[in-house]
């Protein structure tokens, strides 16, 4: 099988690009670093029957801006009436010196990622965030007091 391009920066020769799949199979997430910089940008790509194929949708911003680190931790869906929504939680230093766990959601049928919204889940406290795991819909934080 020939192997599938899904996301390039040719002009940005000092970026580097990490990817995984999301815990349900169905995202492509790709954390973009600069250099030795503590911020990164994330980039998504949905992924049709859980596999990389040609069919694979170019990749779209999540975070596109350089203005705080972001390890994601996890996603999940939520169906009511109003919509499908897709979740994907990250543990961040934005807004949170002592780091955060933000969740950042959107439309499922948002194909651009248009209208993404983000609040805390877990709020930054005195003691700071050390590492986070999201298994089997519960979050293991670590703090370091």
């Amino acid at each position: 099988a020939q192997d599938v391009l899904i996301f390039e920066r040719k002009d940005q020769k000092e970026w580097g690009c990490y990817g995984e799949v999301s815990n349900d199979g169905q995202w492509l997430i790709i954390s973009v670093t600069r250099g030795t910089e503590d911020r990164n940008l994330v980039y998504v790509a949905p992924l049709p029957g859980g596999a990389v194929t040609s069919q694979t949708q170019k990749t779209l911003p999540l975070i596109d801006q350089w203005e705080a680190s972001y390890t994601f931790l996890g996603n999940d869906t939520t169906d009511s009436q109003a919509a499908v929504k897709q979740r994907f939680y990250f543990l961040t230093d934005k807004d949170a010196a002592t780091r955060q766990i933000q969740v950042l959601e959107f439309d499922a049928a948002d194909s651009n990622l248009e209208n993404i919204t983000a609040h805390s889940l877990i709020a930054a406290r005195n003691e700071t965030i050390e590492s986070a795991a999201l298994l089997q819909d519960q979050f293991f934080v670590h703090y370091l007091v």
